[in-house]
């Protein structure tokens, strides 16, 4: 991968690596320093053509998920000193100009979510340094860019950051990255508004098909990094559930006969506020049941969404208790 040998080898030889990390990860797991060389020499070939670059980034992710860290952390995914580097490398895989070519920019986003998912103990620091870098990235986003792919793996990565940083650290971050998000989500919401209710959001975004679909997969990203992030700070998030429940309601609002899975990403994160705000979540039941009723009672919802309303229901009842009693009869 290092060498001087051709491109093509270089990019064969970083994908027999990942097929070896994917296949035969115990091979690589008795043995640390080997760990410890592959993790530089993927590393290193980050800087190379996209293609090679994109294979070492598979490569990487495969590492980091496959061979898995000791409980003591002597062996870790990546080892310590190696993390910072690995982090570094990849973000400047993902945002340089050819990241566009050979699916680099998506493969390094991946492998970046997978190092910060597998952190060894002793980086949370790096972590927060790494993850309030993307925020900043996603504050700098447009309005007008949720149809290219870049809030969606941002949003991905920074999902895996909120699930192993410490619960003030998630609380700290989401003063800023939940305003952020919302700012993304707000053509969702005005294309809601402007739509009759069986008019798919896509079909009235005004751009092209491919664009459409890169919106809706960018705003079911960002709904699933929403729902991350609520679930953490639970009560903590509070102030923002009025503008959080218009973009859900804006998900569901006519557009779960064409965007399904946007729509399962909605419900589930209605389920997700109940949870984690439990008895603070009362103030927002009734928008919660009137989006939750609406899906169960229409005959465009896809039945994949249907059994996650019923449960988010569930989740509202727990979360308010007695309170629930109104919404008994609707429900029968």
């Amino acid at each position: 991968v290092q060498g001087p040998a051709p491109v093509a080898v270089r990019d064969t030889v970083a994908w027999c690596l990942g097929e070896v990390c994917r296949r035969v990860p115990d091979v690589l797991e008795a043995d640390a320093e080997m760990v410890r060389a592959l993790h530089a020499a993927l590393i290193a070939g980050l800087g190379d053509r996209p293609r090679v670059a994109t294979n070492c980034a598979w490569a990487l992710m495969h590492l980091c998920e496959e061979v898995v860290s000791d409980p003591t952390g002597t062996q870790s995914n990546p080892p310590g000193p190696l993390f910072q580097a690995a982090a570094q490398a990849l973000l400047n895989a993902a945002l340089r100009g050819d990241a566009g070519e050979a699916n680099l920019r998506c493969s390094a986003f991946q492998s970046l979510a997978a190092v910060i998912a597998t952190a060894p103990p002793g980086t949370a620091v790096l972590v927060r340094q790494v993850a309030d870098y993307l925020v900043g990235l996603i504050e700098g986003v447009p309005e007008s860019a949720t149809g290219s792919d870049l809030p969606g793996h941002l949003a991905t990565v920074l999902s895996s950051a909120v699930g192993v940083l410490e619960r003030q650290d998630v609380l700290a971050l989401a003063q800023r990255l939940l305003p952020a998000l919302l700012r993304l989500l707000a053509p969702m919401v005005a294309a809601a508004a402007a739509s009759r209710p069986s008019t798919p959001l896509s079909d009235i975004s005004g751009t092209d098909a491919t664009t459409q679909q890169s919106s809706a997969a960018a705003w079911e990203d960002i709904l699933l990094l929403l729902g991350a992030v609520v679930g953490r700070i639970e009560e903590g998030a509070a102030p923002f559930m009025d503008p959080i429940m218009q973009v859900l309601g804006a998900a569901l609002g006519g557009a779960y006969h064409a965007e399904p899975s946007l729509a399962i990403v909605a419900v589930l994160d209605i389920g997700e506020a109940a949870q984690a705000l439990r008895g603070a979540f009362a103030p927002h039941a009734d928008t919660a049941m009137q989006l939750l009723l609406a899906v169960l009672s229409s005959a465009a919802a896809p039945r994949a969404v249907k059994p996650k309303a019923v449960a988010a229901i569930g989740d509202v009842a727990l979360a308010i208790g007695p309170a629930f009693q109104r919404f008994v009869a609707p429900c029968c």
